[in-house]
């Protein structure tokens, strides 16, 4: 079984918001970056948030709202698997991955998380 989600904090945002704020599930905090929307005519804001696990681990990043990005869940999946060297970018060459994978620590971080939390 793995680790269930048990605090997401938007900490700030170039959207219009006081924060931080806190929501018990994903989803409600996934509803909330949506209601901030995204910046008319184009770009994007950047958004941080923390995510908490029960067994103690976190995750902080930031999510850009440009109007596509997927929803936070999908986000972290995608920024996990891209650091535990499970998803390579299209357009990047295997040299390129290792090369960035390697000037990370995380690799081994997200390998865990990725098996022992939920996402």
């Amino acid at each position: 079984m793995k680790h269930k989600i048990t605090k997401i904090t938007i900490r700030w945002s170039e959207a219009d918001f006081t924060g931080p704020r806190d929501f018990d599930t994903i989803e409600a905090a996934s509803a909330f970056l949506s209601s901030l929307g995204h910046p008319k005519g184009g770009g994007y804001y950047k958004t941080g948030f923390e995510i908490v696990w029960e067994n103690g681990d976190s995750y902080e990043g930031r999510i850009d709202l440009d109007g596509r990005y997927p929803d936070l869940r999908e986000h972290i999946k995608r920024v996990l698997l891209f650091s535990a060297g499970a998803a390579k970018p299209s357009g990047w060459s295997n040299k390129t991955y290792a090369m960035v994978l390697g000037r990370s620590d995380q690799k081994e971080t997200a390998t865990r998380m990725l098996a022992e939390c939920e996402v």
